[in-house]
């Protein structure tokens, strides 16, 4: 976190927008998040977000560490949620962040056409759209991005396939890094089988991942 002040606080000083995304927000406790927004709050941040990486927050932990921030950043600091789907809740959940109460303070939610992200993706963009204009009064017109897709994302898409997927389910429901859930798909192993080594992961190692460690933990449980 020292690191990442003093990083911080060099961009501020060259006159750019600080936005900090501290990602696995489940690793902190709700003293040390607190101490973080309190921390980070003083270089007067852009905004400071909820970043759910390996999409395992439920709505009840993102409705507190949402209520943490509010009430240790000033009014002026911009609020947002960054959504993994490893287990199919980020719409759900980005939802549910914009139902809160959170006075005049600006939110934000990250998201991406067609969910566009690493292994399972993020937020569908279409989808947290249509919410906000069926439920807010907001007019986004969306055919812009059905044209994006036409274009360019289905044909990456086919090429290098995301989305929901049972495997990142697992590693969710394990608080392990989803690039295991990504290495064990490209080597054809069932559902089944990879559950049984990730379950078997333990410590750091859930959290800190190589293709060694992977391919490592692979023979030994299967």
């Amino acid at each position: 976190m020292d690191d990442a002040l003093n990083y911080g606080k060099k961009i501020t000083e060259k006159g750019y927008k600080l936005c900090c995304q501290p990602t696995r927000v489940e690793q902190y406790n709700d003293k040390e998040f607190a101490e973080l927004c309190k921390r980070f709050g003083e270089l007067n941040p852009y905004g400071l977000y909820i970043v759910d990486t390996f999409g395992l927050l439920h709505e009840n932990d993102l409705i507190r560490y949402s209520q943490i921030g509010h009430e240790c950043l000033a009014p002026n600091v911009v609020l947002g949620y960054h959504a993994h789907d490893n287990m199919g809740q980020s719409f759900k959940n980005a939802c549910t962040f914009l139902k809160q109460d959170f006075g005049n303070r600006i939110v934000q939610v990250d998201a991406s056409i067609f969910g566009m992200g690493r292994g399972a993706g993020n937020l569908h963009l279409e989808q947290i759209l249509e919410y906000l204009n069926h439920n807010y009064g907001t007019e986004y017109n969306l055919s812009p991005i059905y044209k994006v897709w036409d274009k360019h994302l289905s044909k990456m898409m086919k090429e290098s396939p995301w989305g929901y997927n049972l495997a990142y389910f697992i590693t969710a429901e394990n608080s392990c890094n989803p690039n295991y859930a990504s290495y064990y798909i490209k080597k054809g192993l069932s559902v089944s089988q990879i559950e049984k080594i990730i379950i078997n992961i333990m410590g750091v190692d859930k959290y800190l991942y190589n293709d060694e460690k992977a391919d490592l933990f692979m023979h030994r449980s299967i």
